[in-house]
């Protein structure tokens, strides 16, 4: 009988030794699993970011290709000089040069902008003075012909 005990002794602890190892294992590789599972969460904030910036990019592309629409709809630009500007902004290899070529163009845009409406209030006032000067005439033509 001790000679059993001594064998079911020596199954205990290869057991434990066994089950020591395979805790050892799992936390190494649980270890394993948090350092991966870190680098996919900065990559996939990685491409998150990139994804974003790409979005932005190609939005401002976007207004400045409807700013360049929309002078080429008013008639400011040939379709010789909308081909023109679409080839240089395409060889501008640069995103801070295209980012300073665009502030600027917005600039350019927005200066445009203002002097047109500038343009259509003096239009307007115009309008509303040759109409109150014709109602004047009109008015002076109406009692004339009473008086008459």
């Amino acid at each position: 009988m001790s000679e059993a005990v001594v064998q079911w002794l020596g199954e205990i602890n290869r057991l434990k030794q066994q089950l020591a190892t395979t805790q050892q294992e799992l936390q190494t590789s649980q270890q394993n699993e948090a350092g991966w599972r870190q680098r996919y969460t900065e990559e996939a904030q990685q491409r998150r970011t990139e994804v974003r910036l790409a979005k932005d990019q190609l939005e401002q592309m976007q207004m400045t290709l409807r700013s360049l629409e929309q002078g080429s709809k008013l008639g400011m630009n040939s379709e010789a000089d909308l081909a023109a500007m679409g080839q240089e902004i395409m060889a501008i290899a640069d995103i801070d040069l295209l980012k300073e070529r665009l502030i600027s163009t917005s600039q350019e845009c927005n200066q445009v902008t203002q002097a047109l409406q500038k343009e259509r209030e003096a239009h307007e006032q115009t309008r509303k003075s040759l109409t109150s000067v014709i109602n004047d005439t009109i008015e002076q033509l109406s009692k004339l012909k009473k008086e008459s």
